[in-house]
């Protein structure tokens, strides 16, 4: 009798993300920009979280062998230790860069430029991470994040 109430309770907790996720498309696309956009959008992420919780739940795993990535791990061999840090120290050095040429006195030409290149290399770095990743351990997930990063690579060059 349990197990047939598990399977009721996700079945509608399921049907519900659905129809937040309906509705959540629905409010973006109406074209009016309010508060309502970011009210469905919160109740989105909620309902995924907790179908998310409850499938791990109802799927038997503990609470504790719970990891959103490898990351969390810490069984990171060197060379994947290299690459986290060095996006990471990209993104860095782009934040206070931006932050720092704004206090220059240049032109809006140089700093587009400065911009445009700069993100072609973060671009060029994304793709190179998620293709080594790739070709290390082959997933949908990631053949998806590397398709994704190959058109950021493809959007970034069209700007120069």
């Amino acid at each position: 009798m349990a197990n047939a109430v598990r399977k009721i309770s996700m079945s509608l907790k399921m049907l519900l993300g659905f129809l937040f996720t309906i509705l959540f498309l629905t409010e973006c696309l109406d074209g009016f920009h309010d508060i309502s956009d970011w009210a469905v959008s919160l109740f989105v992420i909620i309902m995924l979280n907790d179908i998310y919780v409850h499938l791990k739940l109802y799927k038997g795993e503990k609470v504790e062998s719970w990891t959103l990535s490898e990351r969390s791990s810490n069984k990171i061999d060197k060379k994947k230790k290299y690459l986290l840090y060095s996006m990471n120290f990209l993104f860095f050095s782009m934040i206070i860069g931006s932050v720092f040429m704004e206090s220059l006195i240049l032109s809006q030409e140089v700093k587009d430029a400065i911009y445009k290149s700069a993100i072609v290399i973060w671009s060029g770095v994304f793709l190179a991470s998620n293709l080594y990743h790739l070709k290390e351990k082959f997933r949908l997930s990631r053949l998806v994040v590397t398709n994704v990063a190959l058109m950021f690579l493809l959007g970034s060059l069209t700007l120069i």
